[in-house]
This record gives structure tokens, sequence and C-alpha cells, in this order.
């Protein structure tokens, strides 16, 4: 039940969360901008902002990348001499 619980939080609740904030954003974005020519700007808008909204994955994906090649660096510089 435990497992059922967390799969339904991690990908309906969080995730719709995730992409209706997305959906928030981009429909205030593309109602102050006039310059709109056709769909094409608003998908790249809306692919701006889903870009976005990647950077905290990303930040904490570098961040746990850099420590793991630390850390091999470390191992094998003293298990190589």
């Amino acid at each position: 039940k435990l497992i059922y619980q967390q799969f339904v939080n991690a990908f309906f609740i969080v995730g719709f969360a995730e992409e209706f904030s997305k959906y928030i954003i981009v429909k205030s974005i593309l109602r102050k901008i006039k310059k709109i020519n056709g769909p094409s700007d608003g998908i790249v808008k809306a692919v701006t902002v889903s870009i976005w909204g990647l950077r905290p994955y990303l930040f904490v994906a570098t961040f746990f990348m850099e420590r793991l090649i630390f850390f091999l660096h470390q191992f094998y510089a003293r298990n190589c001499n």
C-alpha cells in the first residue's frame, strides 16, 4: 500500500501540479505579449517554460555528478599508486 501511495503521489499529484503551473505561466506570458505571429511562437514559449522548469533537476544531477567524479578520482588515485 505504501508503494502505491508513493506512485500516486509522484506521478499524479506532483506531475499535475508541475504541469498545471507550467500551463498557468505560459498562459500569463502569452496574454502579456501581443507580438505572437502564429502557433510556432506559442510552441517556442511553451518549450522555454518547460526547459526553465528543468533547472532544479539539472542542478541536482550536476551536483551529484560532480561529487561522484570527485569520489572516483580520489578512489582511483589512492588505488593506482
